[in-house]
């Protein structure tokens, strides 16, 4: 809560956009439930107010939610380069270079944050992070996170986020010696989309596959083909949904790519030989169809994909409050948890 105080007395003018915005959603919100009480509803009365605040942050004040929390420190994380693209370690003090001689219940999910490729930050996610780690050990589990803190569309355009998040990857294998039976992928939104173009890369370009793939509330068609006009812009967060990523998309796009490229649509290429994965998406997010498209194609492909369908939750609910509830963040902490401790137990098994 201090750290978030901190970000309001910087950023003084956007709390006072954001607090209109939110107390005008939150009011249309409560008149509409008050107006038609027994209306049936696709998500809670919790959800709704999550929704509005995580709308009024993404259209007014995106620090707030979308950004590393101030106050971090040397007991947080520690900041490491892989073949020069920056990248966070966490927990902190982990030695890449020993984890080649670890045991097989010792993992690395190197992560990509989302955020459209626009916004967004390594650490913004920090918490979760820490949450993971934590179910992780409890499970017997040793995980190490590398979120990657790769080039932004502000930047540079495709392939700049792809190339630093498979120099990252080729870093680990080679660098370091990490075998690539102990790394998954994972990433949420736009990051999800990152992790899967980049297995995809991987497999086409002759590296080892990773361990899995962890896509939560993956953006993996940027064509929009589903989701443009999706009627879950009232249940979902993305408010701007339809004016906004038709520009993210455009901001990322060299000249002589269009949005249908698998490349950078990945829902629309070869995803034959792919690793296990795990796909995470909300009932009530504006993303359903991609996840569902991904899934099915993936699967028809011949892959081991689990789909966790949560009815009523919305967009990137996985990573945990204020995204969702409690009892869905513990929830989620142990399918995604469950799943890399499957396959990992798996992995070592063939090895046997």
């Amino acid at each position: 809560m201090a750290s978030r105080s901190i970000l309001i007395l910087r950023h003084p003018w956007k709390f006072l956009k954001f607090s209109w915005a939110y107390l005008r959603y939150l009011l249309l919100a409560l008149a509409d439930r008050l107006l038609f009480p027994f209306a049936c509803r696709p998500i809670s009365l919790h959800t709704e107010t999550a929704r509005c605040y995580l709308g009024a942050s993404l259209s007014c004040f995106v620090e707030l939610i979308f950004s590393a929390p101030p106050g971090l420190g040397p007991d947080d994380f520690e900041a490491v380069k892989l073949k020069g693209v920056p990248a966070v370690l966490v927990p902190p003090g982990k030695k890449l270079e020993t984890l080649s001689r670890q045991t097989e219940r010792t993992v690395v999910l190197l992560y990509a944050h989302g955020g459209g490729y626009a916004f967004g930050e390594a650490l913004m996610y920090i918490d979760a992070y820490k949450r993971w780690i934590r179910e992780a050990e409890a499970n017997g589990l040793c995980l190490i996170i590398v979120s990657v803190d790769y080039r932004l569309t502000t930047t540079a355009k495709f392939p700049a986020y792809r190339s630093d998040f498979i120099d990252s990857y080729r870093s680990l294998l080679f660098d370091y010696g990490i075998p690539a039976a102990k790394i998954f992928f994972g990433g949420d939104s736009a990051g999800g989309n990152l992790s899967a173009i980049s297995a995809i890369h991987a497999r086409n370009t002759g590296l080892p596959q990773p361990a899995g793939l962890i896509l939560l509330s993956p953006w993996l068609d940027l064509t929009h083909a589903q989701t443009l006009d999706s009627p879950a812009m009232r249940t979902d967060f993305l408010v701007t949904f339809s004016v906004a990523n038709p520009m993210l998309v455009e901001s990322l796009l060299p000249e002589t790519m269009v949005a249908t490229d698998p490349q950078i649509s990945p829902v629309y290429d070869d995803l034959s030989t792919l690793p296990p994965q795990i796909v995470f998406a909300g009932g009530a997010e504006v993303l359903l169809p991609d996840a569902k498209d991904w899934v099915r194609r993936s699967r028809e492909a011949g892959n081991t994909v689990q789909f966790v369908l949560d009815p009523g939750q919305v967009h990137m609910y996985p990573m945990g409050r204020p995204f969702c509830n409690e009892a869905m963040e513990r929830k989620t902490n142990k399918r995604l948890i469950g799943f890399i401790n499957e396959t990992t137990s798996r992995l070592a098994t063939k090895v046997e």
